[in-house]
């Protein structure tokens, strides 16, 4: 049943607040979720309880909220990548260091002078807000459905107990003017001119922290270039948003997990909500937002590739009951057949894991819980080094 109320100044007026009630009922019972928006329940909802279909099982639910200054806010390291066109060779060295240190303990950092216009990310940021206020019944014409990769709504995990507080909104360059038509048939390319390019941009950071990161293992910086090819790179926009939430203690914006990606570049509006576990200290922390920077973790691909040297790491975004929250997360992929260069195995650090092809990764990447063991583990660690796959 297509949604046809809309909020407040976004659309058409509401109706009577028993038909309302009787609609979000209906919502609430869809077991597949795809219809289920929390932007327009948090409009509705605002004061009362959470929905039931949004309350997380006690143990998953944020013991920390994002808007506490404590200890366990961190600002994650911040490389400026400009030292990497620097002919001061300490300088160019120091940076390296940082960014291999960073990999292989948060599995995330910051990077400045990244090379992405300014500009261009405002005007992008701009575009999706636009997006996220249209009307339900509008959204709805690009829907994502259980299964789809593209399109309008939720993040799908299977097993997921219950739904993240958040729209979300998936494309690439090459299907950005289909899916902005479904929403602006008139006025689609104020929209897909704007992040298509934002998206070629983005990839080419994407390249050149790969090359960075490629030389921090003590390979040539190219020595991935032939997985990374026109043909074999696959860059995907998620588009969050993650609205105002009546119990922000009950709730997650997105839950924990590992990125199954190469690499991730994230860029984050100034409110908080990105948290990444720390194996070492047991705690989840509070990753202070930066503006200027783009946020790079590393994905299951690349720990794989780095035989477990870069790490993917937990981690999730928790939602707050004041202010809304926007991030552009660009998933930085190969659809190669990824194995670790033989140049990185050794007797004291042996093979970690066998081959395997994104196509392959994809297919279950995203049916595993919460766990210690991450899903790349469980699927592709060789017996011999498995118990140590992810203990750094």
């Amino acid at each position: 049943m297509p949604l046809s109320m809309s909020t407040p100044g976004l659309g058409p007026s509401l109706p009577p607040t028993t038909e309302l009630l009787a609609s979000l009922a209906n919502i609430a019972q869809r077991t597949d979720s795809a219809m289920t928006n929390a932007g327009l329940l948090s409009v509705l909802l605002q004061g009362s309880k959470l929905p039931e279909i949004y309350v997380q099982p006690e143990q998953d639910r944020p013991t920390k909220s994002h808007d506490v200054q404590s200890e366990l806010e961190v600002e994650l390291p911040v490389v400026d990548l400009s030292a990497f066109n620097s002919a001061d060779g300490p300088l160019r060295d120091a940076a390296l260091a940082k960014i291999v240190r960073a990999c292989e303990t948060w599995g995330f950092v910051q990077v400045i002078n990244h090379g992405v216009d300014i500009e261009l990310i405002e005007k992008c940021e701009a575009e999706v807000h636009r997006l996220f206020q249209l009307p339900v019944c509008i959204k709805e014409n690009a829907l994502r459905v259980p299964g789809a990769l593209y399109g309008y709504g939720a993040n799908f995990w299977l097993n997921l107990p219950a739904m993240n507080w958040a729209e979300s909104f998936h494309i690439n360059k090459h299907n950005c003017k289909e899916y902005a038509a479904k929403l602006w048939p008139s006025d689609y390319e104020r929209f897909s001119s704007s992040v298509e390019k934002y998206i070629t941009q983005v990839e080419d950071l994407g390249h050149r922290v790969r090359r960075v990161l490629t030389e921090g293992l003590g390979l040539e910086a190219g020595h991935f270039d032939n997985y990374f090819t026109e043909e074999e790179t696959v860059s995907t926009l998620r588009m969050n948003f993650y609205p105002l939430c009546p119990e922000p203690s009950k709730a997650l914006g997105l839950k924990a997990h590992r990125d199954p990606h190469f690499l991730t570049l994230l860029h984050q509006d100034s409110t908080g909500g990105l948290q990444i576990w720390n194996e070492s200290r047991d705690e989840w922390f509070n990753v202070k937002p930066r503006t200027d920077s783009f946020i790079v973790n590393v994905g299951d691909v690349l720990q794989a590739a780095s035989n477990g040297r870069y790490r993917s790491v937990l981690h999730r975004a928790v939602v707050n009951s004041y202010k809304t929250r926007l991030s552009m997360a660009c998933f930085f992929n190969t659809s190669a057949t990824v194995v670790a260069p033989s140049e990185l195995i050794t007797p004291e650090n042996p093979q970690r894991y066998r081959p395997f092809s994104w196509k392959e990764y994809i297919r279950t990447a995203y049916t595993f819980t919460t766990g210690k063991v991450s899903q790349l583990d469980e699927l592709y660690a060789i017996q011999s080094s498995s118990a140590g796959a992810t203990e750094q």
